[in-house]
């Protein structure tokens, strides 16, 4: 199970990575029918959104390797962060509108949203699904697949005597 949360973290990071390339919205005007601009995701917002797919991956890396609450933790943090600027300024940019200058004059234009929000949502959204799915099935969804030691070992206090505060061992005197 631990792989399979692993997975779904670094893939939702790799989209979030891949969405910053596409477009986020087209501009067109009301003279035109044809977009006359358009801006990608990245660009929006200066790539930042990809430093926190990059920390996804590596906190992807690190549930698989250990099965770490921590990065755990972490990823549904970078999942929040991404939804924060996805939600909060990629999507208001993205349903904008106001004038264009369009050949010299200005003329009314309207931003329609492109693929690369929705890409970007659902990217930001596998990571949390991820951190949240982990948190949910608990500590035996991150354990490791190995053997299961039996837990601590205890000593017999088979021949000490009853309400005596040494431990059994070897008799003093004895070679």
């Amino acid at each position: 199970m631990r792989k399979a949360i692993s997975g779904l973290a670094g893939t939702g990071a790799l989209v979030l990575a891949l969405s910053q390339a596409l477009p986020l919205f087209h501009t067109f005007t009301s003279a035109r029918g044809l977009p006359v601009g358009s801006e990608t995701v990245g660009a929006a917002h200066a790539y930042g959104v990809l430093v926190l797919a990059v920390l996804g991956l590596l906190l992807a890396a690190g549930v698989l390797i250990s099965g770490s609450r921590a990065a755990l933790l972490l990823i549904g943090v970078v999942a929040v962060a991404a939804l924060a600027v996805c939600l909060g300024h990629d999507l208001p940019a993205a349903r904008s509108h106001g004038f264009g200058l369009v050949a010299g004059h200005y003329q009314t234009a309207i931003n329609v949203v492109g693929v690369g929000l929705y890409v970007e949502l659902a990217g930001a959204l596998a990571l949390l699904g991820a951190s949240g799915l982990g948190f949910l099935l608990g500590g035996d969804a991150l354990a490791p697949a190995g053997p299961r030691s039996p837990g601590p070992l205890r000593r017999s206090t088979r021949g000490a005597r009853a309400g005596s505060s040494r431990r059994a061992g070897p008799r003093s005197g004895s070679v």
